[in-house]
C-alpha cells in the first residue's frame, strides 16, 4: 500500500542543513485523550510562534503524511533539554497519530522504509529517550521496526497530491475622500466638514476593525487556506491613492487636510 504524501506545507521552525541524520525520533501528537488532530498538530508546528516542527505528521485516517521540513535540514522536535544533548542536527523526527491504530502503524512504518531508503538504516529512537517527556506514548518501536521491515521503501515516496486550497475573500470597503474636495469649492464651513469626515471616519475605523477580526480569524485557520484581498474602494485625495498600508489613519487625515487647505 501507499500513502498520501502532502508537500504543500514549509514550516518556518528549522535551521537550514546540518542534519546527519543519525536517528528517526518517534513522537506523538499528543495524549489521545485530547482528541488532537492531524490538522491541528501541523498548524502547531507551522506556527512561528511556538517555534517547534517535525519533518513528518502521519495517520491511518486517509492515509496522510505531510512534509513539513526537508529531512536535508533540522527540524525542531526533540529540544536542547539539559542534561541532553540537542539531538535535532543528528535526527528526524516523525509526529504520529497518538490512537496508536494498525493503520496507523502501517503508515508510519512505511514512511520509515522510505526514509531508510533514501538515508540508511536509521534505527528507531523515542523522544523520551532524550529528554523527559511521555511522547510518544504508547507507541511500540519494536512492533513498529518490524512493520517497517517488511516494507519494501525503494518505490515512490506515496502519492504526491496537488491539493487545491480554500480560498476566502476578504472584503474591505475604504471610504473615499474626493468629496473634500467638492465642499472646499462649495465653500461649505470647516465645522460641517469635520462632522462629515467624523462620521467617514467612524465608518472606516469600524470596516477596519471588522477586516482586523476577519484577518485574524483567518490566521488562525490551517496554513494551506489562502487569503485573498478584494479592495472594493481606494482612498483617493485629490486623484492620489493612498493605502492603508502606506499611511496610519491619523496621518491619513492629516493628509487629507494638508492638501484641501494647502497647509505646508
Amino acid at each position: 500500500m501507499s500513502y498520501v504524501y502532502e508537500t504543500q506545507y514549509n514550516s518556518p521552525n528549522f535551521t537550514e542543513g546540518y542534519n546527519s541524520r543519525k536517528y528517526l525520533i518517534i513522537h506523538w501528537w499528543d495524549d489521545p485523550a485530547k482528541n488532537p488532530t492531524y490538522e491541528g498538530s501541523i498548524a502547531t508546528l507551522m506556527n512561528p510562534t511556538r517555534q517547534a516542527s517535525a519533518h513528518y505528521v502521519a495517520t491511518g485516517t486517509g492515509r496522510r503524511v505531510a512534509c513539513l521540513v526537508s529531512p536535508d535540514d533540522t527540524a525542531w522536535h526533540a529540544g536542547a533539554y539539559p542534561p541532553a544533548y540537542n539531538v535535532n542536527p543528528d535526527s528526524i523526527g516523525i509526529e504520529c497519530d497518538p490512537r496508536c491504530r494498525p493503520e496507523d502503524y502501517d503508515v508510519v512504518a512505511e514512511l520509515i522504509a522510505n526514509i531508510r531508503s533514501a538515508y540508511g538504516d536509521l534505527p528507531l529512537k523515542r523522544h523520551s529517550d532524550f529528554v523527559n517527556t511521555q511522547c510518544p506514548g504508547n507507541w511500540d518501536l519494536v512492533r513498529l521496526d518490524a512493520i517497517a521491515r517488511t516494507k519494501d521503501g525503494s518505490g515512490d515516496w506515496g502519492v504526491v497530491t496537488d491539493i487545491k486550497p480554500p480560498v476566502v475573500t476578504i472584503t474591505v470597503t475604504k471610504v473615499v475622500y474626493d468629496d473634500l474636495v467638492a465642499w472646499k469649492t462649495k465653500g461649505i464651513a470647516l465645522e460641517a466638514q469635520v462632522k462629515i469626515l467624523n462620521a467617514n471616519v467612524t465608518a472606516l475605523t469600524k470596516s477596519l476593525n471588522t477586516a482586523n477580526a476577519e484577518i485574524a480569524r483567518l490566521k488562525a485557520l490551517p496554513p494551506q487556506v489562502v487569503i485573498q484581498e478584494k479592495i472594493v474602494e481606494k482612498i483617493v485625495i485629490k486623484e492620489v491613492p493612498i493605502g492603508f498600508d502606506q499611511l496610519s489613519l491619523g496621518e491619513l487625515l492629516s493628509e487629507a487636510f494638508r492638501k484641501l487647505f494647502k497647509i505646508k
